[in-house]
């Protein structure tokens, strides 16, 4: 007899799509209330309420503080109550935020305002933890660790299209009615997306007795070498985003904004062509592949500024392929985190993972003004390139006993 033919991948891709749908929906809608005020805060605190860039940045960057602090947090909910649960609890807590932005308008005195306002951001911050973990555990166990890359591929795309959008219509709303439009934006969008999360299963529980979860110190010395690699590869982008517009202007070049847009092209259409491929070819292949492709754009951002290779066309194709690279390094270390624990604790291996995004974010910036202040722009994009150096060097030295 002849052995029944295996379900060919582009199936298997399609039979995912209504399961992970309404969970990519809703992580969009989620993110949403975050990308839309973002943008406009500074207004509000600077013009609305007349304080400085010291408390402009203190507010701002309160949120992604809170959020890094609470990772190890929201893991543990999503082992101990399940991922629905921290969806669920997350959600509403993203709307109490909005609430608070939304309540900071009534209050005349400017301090007091302020101070409800970093509040409603360090609650977002809370809530930004749990749904983001919540939605990728959720993910995860609906369609299996087989999977994971897959559900972090999309959960990435709605992460980045929330604040993509939520950026221009948060813009708007200020202009044409006032920050208070924008608090009730912020407040809505999780609601919406509590509408939809409330009516998909929750993963169902093992009828087998449940192994014991594994200490928060062990998860993170099982995931901490894919969090690093995470964390250099993600320095190029933080690199980009900061420094790619005042290295065009230094070099006298134009299109800065078009190197942004190429960024992104570049990101999303790998995440939609080949975010399958962490599943199918294992995450270490993959990161090398991608590791090698960004590190090849942000040398030739750095080396831009020299020689032959000052030219224009030589930054936007190091932008493209920086997004390119990039897309793929996060599904591809992720599914390795999440392989490496059982299963009642891959809630804590997410959140502790994950955290690694939050600290690189939180630190390339001002070591690479440092830097910038010394030998220029462009020089950040040499370090980004040794970042995905030393990145390729950590996947290398894990080996077949640590990388499948």
């Amino acid at each position: 007899m002849h052995a029944p033919p295996k379900p060919r991948a582009s199936s298997a891709l399609f039979a995912v799509v209504p399961i992970l749908f309404p969970l990519t929906l809703s992580a969009f809608l989620a993110v949403l209330s975050i990308g839309i005020p973002l943008p406009v805060l500074s207004i509000r605190v600077h013009d609305g309420l007349g304080f400085g860039a010291v408390l402009v940045g203190v507010v701002v960057g309160s949120q992604s503080v809170v959020t890094l602090l609470s990772r190890g947090m929201a893991g543990t909910t999503v082992d101990s109550h399940g991922a629905k649960w921290a969806v669920v609890a997350g959600l509403p807590l993203a709307a109490c935020a909005g609430g608070l932005y939304l309540a900071s308008l009534a209050l005349p005195d400017p301090s007091l305002s302020l101070a409800v306002l970093i509040a409603g951001r360090m609650i977002h911050g809370i809530a930004e933890s749990l749904f983001i973990t919540g939605f990728l555990a959720w993910g995860i166990g609906r369609v299996g660790v087989a999977k994971a890359g897959l559900v972090m591929g999309w959960n990435g795309i709605a992460v980045s299209a929330a604040l993509a959008a939520g950026a221009p219509l948060g813009v708007v709303a200020q202009e044409s009615f006032g920050f208070g439009a924008v608090a009730l934006l912020a407040l809505a969008a999780p609601l919406l997306a509590l509408a939809i999360v409330v009516c998909v299963a929750a993963v169902p529980r093992s009828e087998a007795p449940a192994a014991p979860r594994l200490p928060f110190v062990r998860v993170l010395g099982l995931v901490w070498r894919f969090g690093l690699v995470l964390a250099l590869s993600t320095a190029p982008f933080a690199l980009l985003g900061s420094f790619v517009v005042l290295t065009f202007t230094e070099r006298g070049w134009a299109h800065a904004g078009l190197a942004l847009s190429l960024y992104g092209i570049g990101f999303v259409l790998v995440r939609f062509a080949f975010g399958h491929m962490p599943d199918r070819l294992g995450g270490a292949t993959v990161s090398l592949i991608s590791l090698a492709v960004e590190g090849v754009g942000q040398a030739l951002l750095f080396a831009g500024g020299y020689g032959g290779f000052d030219h224009v066309w030589v930054g936007l194709a190091g932008a493209a392929l920086t997004g390119a690279g990039f897309s793929l390094v996060l599904p591809a270390m992720g599914v390795e985190a999440v392989r490496r624990v059982p299963r009642e604790s891959q809630g804590a291996a997410i959140g502790s993972f994950m955290a690694f995004l939050d600290i690189a974010l939180g630190v390339t910036g001002p070591l690479a003004g440092l830097l910038a202040g010394v030998a220029g722009f462009g020089s950040v994009f040499g370090a980004g390139a040794l970042a995905c150096l030393v990145a390729i060097g950590l996947v290398l030295a894990m080996g077949r006993r640590t990388v499948s």
